[in-house]
């Protein structure tokens, strides 16, 4: 990343497990955490599928693949808004385990204001399944998570605004 505060180039390659949720930093007001604190309000954020999952790496996976697993697990496409009282009771329980706890409606309700894709999560017993229900997860949310971007800051992939794209041609 160029330019991004020094805390935010190493988030996602730090080797301790957060023990809290983020919250807001004491007299930076431009802060990015203090920035999503004050997004988030009442909610923590959370991760879909624990970063917990990611303390250990499995003996079948090469180090290259665990990092880009690592990182996946701590991008925006796993994190999810949940009321501080639901992020304390799910804690490190795997997503598909607590997600299938909830009342249909209340899946709903994550489903839609969360856009957690249809079909996930996916059951995931075994070590191993985990990360290739996460890697499913990861492909569809983010294409969800791409499109309601689009909608809300109403531009394209290129970020070339809806109005502009009829009225000019695409140069290469």
């Amino acid at each position: 990343m160029v330019n991004a505060p020094e805390s935010l180039k190493t988030a996602a390659t730090q080797s301790e497990p957060a023990s809290e949720p983020a919250t807001h930093e004491q007299g930076n007001a431009d802060s990015p955490t203090r920035m999503i604190c004050d997004l988030a309000e009442a909610n923590d954020i959370d991760h879909c599928y624990p970063y917990s999952e990611t303390w250990t790496r499995p003996e079948d996976m090469k180090q290259d693949e665990f990092d880009k697993y690592r990182m996946q697990m701590n991008s925006l496409v796993n994190l999810q808004l949940l009321p501080f009282s639901d992020n304390r009771s799910k804690k490190h329980t795997p997503f598909d385990i607590w997600f299938a706890g909830l009342e249909v409606d209340e899946q709903t309700k994550i489903r839609q204001n969360n856009l957690i894709p249809t079909g996930h999560p996916v059951p995931s017993k075994e070590f191993g399944a985990v990360q290739k229900a996460f890697a499913l997860f990861y492909i569809a949310r983010r294409k969800l998570l791409l499109k309601r971007l689009q909608e809300v800051f109403a531009c394209d992939l290129n970020c070339r605004t809806v109005e502009n794209i009829d009225s000019t041609k695409t140069k290469p």
